[in-house]
């Protein structure tokens, strides 16, 4: 998608998950230069509200949330809203973590330290119907962060546990 691209008519609507109002703020001001913010959350339950009354396209969810992991998140937001793309935007950088989100539904993960290009980027591919993983992050995963570990172990197979 090109900048200012229109879908069915209309350019792009999202919607911000993060717990951090100052980069949401700030993330949420870049981004509509190309999208239509149509709502920020600063909690698990505040987004499930909103994907309740808001028609988004694509969602910008953070797995550490204060109420509940962004993990446990996804799933009930593509149930009341099954044509909401997620893309993961997290500090981690683990491919244990991002194969764990796309099993969950999501339909990527971007770490916060890549250029907003690519951020911009992977909301289009999300957009498009692919996923998206970062460049940025491993193609195995080595080790996990103790938080990160804690938020995806208990998704995990007893084989992956391993």
């Amino acid at each position: 998608m090109s900048d200012g691209h229109l879908l069915l008519g209309r350019r792009p609507r999202v919607v911000l998950i993060d717990d951090h109002r100052m980069f949401a703020q700030a993330l949420g001001e870049s981004l509509t230069a190309r999208y239509d913010l149509v709502a920020t959350a600063y909690r698990a339950d505040e987004f499930l509200t909103l994907v309740q009354s808001t028609q988004a396209d694509v969602a910008l969810l953070d797995l550490q949330l204060p109420d509940r992991c962004g993990l446990d998140v996804i799933g009930d937001a593509l149930r009341i809203q099954p044509a909401l793309r997620i893309l993961i935007v997290t500090m981690y950088r683990d491919r244990l973590l991002a194969d764990t989100a796309i099993a969950a539904g999501a339909a990527g993960l971007i770490p916060k330290d890549a250029k907003t290009e690519e951020l911009y980027y992977a909301i289009d591919q999300v957009l498009a119907g692919a996923q998206y993983l970062s460049p940025l992050l491993p193609k195995i995963s080595h080790s996990v962060a103790t938080e990160a570990r804690h938020l995806a172990y208990r998704h995990l197979t007893r084989r992956q546990q391993q």
